[in-house]
């Protein structure tokens, strides 16, 4: 359980460090409201991103984790297009472009930083695993 909230730790940092790097150029340029498009184009990516980061651990022991990288990443697709299109129903007034952009950024980190997470995690696992074999062995 605690690897997993380091893992969490890591994504939401990442993504902090991205909106803190795109806040000055879009607040200068769009004002308020393309602030709270980038805003809610990090939590878009983020939450989902916390969930994905579960289900790795939660199927890990059932030797299913292809179908959890595929569970995860439809769940991710899933989320992201729903906040899509009730931004652009509820909220005209956010610049389309500056949050589909932010959104695509945002999408990205989060995939690569979600990968590289569980990947990293799957082969200390592995590692882990080939340990136990050889002192059980």
């Amino acid at each position: 359980m605690k690897a997993l909230l380091v893992q969490q730790f890591w994504l939401g940092l990442s993504i902090l460090v991205v909106a803190l790097s795109l806040w000055l150029p879009i607040s200068s340029q769009f004002g308020a409201v393309g602030v709270e498009g980038l805003v809610v184009a990090a939590i878009l990516c983020l939450a989902p991103g916390c969930v994905v980061l579960v289900i790795p651990v939660v199927w890990r022991q059932s030797r299913v984790v292809g179908l959890a990288a595929l569970a995860g990443g439809v769940l991710r697709l899933v989320f992201v297009l729903a906040g899509l299109v009730a931004v652009v129903m509820l909220r005209p007034d956010i610049p389309p472009m500056v949050f589909g952009g932010c959104l695509v950024v945002f999408y990205l980190v989060s995939l690569g930083i979600e990968t590289w997470l569980i990947v990293r995690s799957l082969g200390s696992a592995a590692k882990l695993s080939d340990t136990h074999s050889r002192l059980a062995g």
